[in-house]
């Protein structure tokens, strides 16, 4: 990963992981605590991520290159049809097509 890219997502993840400690703390200050839907949410992310889940090799390097490129547009916030195509998910929906 280049070194703006890295520097970018390490940024990424200690916003995150603030924003989670963040999270913790109101669960925790709430008299009622976490409830069990978010803190098995919180616990299955947590793991997921510490054990690299769901990534092959040079595969999330490629997702966070692609992600913190200025020129991408998440699919959520395509406007037109040719941004939909440029982000790959209509092409990734066509291939779940069984006959």
């Amino acid at each position: 990963m280049p070194s703006d890219a890295k520097t970018q997502h390490d940024e990424l993840m200690d916003t995150m992981a603030k924003k989670k400690a963040e999270w913790d703390a109101e669960d925790a200050a709430n008299p009622d605590g976490p409830d069990d839907t978010d803190k098995l949410l919180s616990e299955a992310i947590a793991m997921a991520i510490d054990q690299g889940k769901g990534w092959k090799d040079g595969e999330r390097d490629a997702y966070l290159e692609k992600i913190l490129d200025d020129d991408y547009i998440p699919p959520i916030f395509a406007s037109t049809e040719e941004e939909l195509e440029r982000t790959g998910l209509a092409e990734a929906f066509m291939s779940l097509q069984y006959d």
